[in-house]
């Protein structure tokens, strides 16, 4: 997207001088932002590195919990409920899926907080280039004028 032919027109009528100077200022815009770009795609990265064991630790804990309610969904409650009080076998099965079930929320709200805070990170790394792209369509139309200016001041 060129800028509008007023900032052209706009532009065109500095000297060479302000020109130059505008440009070190947009170019040190860029540097600052190229580095928040990497900055931040180093944290994508330690995030990225930070989901592996998490997500491991998730799935290994919801394999584990879903084995044990299948376990439990098997367990013949008609034959058992003759030789023992049921109630102390549901009761032991419950508290042995909520100790697996308290960490395992704690392992997922980890999970999703990593994401999140990974998928904002992506969003401002996408912001800043937008930015940048701006900034640099700039930088071509400073140049434009630089040249018009240069050749107007060697009339």
């Amino acid at each position: 997207m060129a800028f509008s032919r007023c900032v052209h027109t706009i532009l065109c009528t500095l000297s060479t001088a302000a020109l130059a100077a505008l440009d070190k200022v947009v170019d040190a815009q860029m540097i600052q932002l190229q580095l928040a770009v990497t900055v931040a795609q180093a944290k994508i990265l330690k995030y990225d590195i930070l989901l592996i064991p998490v997500q491991a630790a998730n799935t290994i804990a919801q394999a584990a919990l879903d084995q044990l309610k299948s376990a439990a969904n098997l367990v013949p409650s008609d034959l058992i409920n003759g030789c023992v009080d049921f109630g102390n076998i549901t009761l032991e099965m419950q508290r042995a899926v909520d100790q697996i079930a308290g960490p395992l929320n704690d392992i997922t709200q980890d999970l999703t907080r990593l994401l999140s805070f990974r998928e904002e990170l992506n969003a401002l790394v996408e912001e800043y280039n937008k930015i940048i792209t701006k900034l640099n369509e700039f930088r071509v139309a400073i140049a434009e004028c630089a040249v018009e200016v240069a050749q107007r001041e060697q009339q």
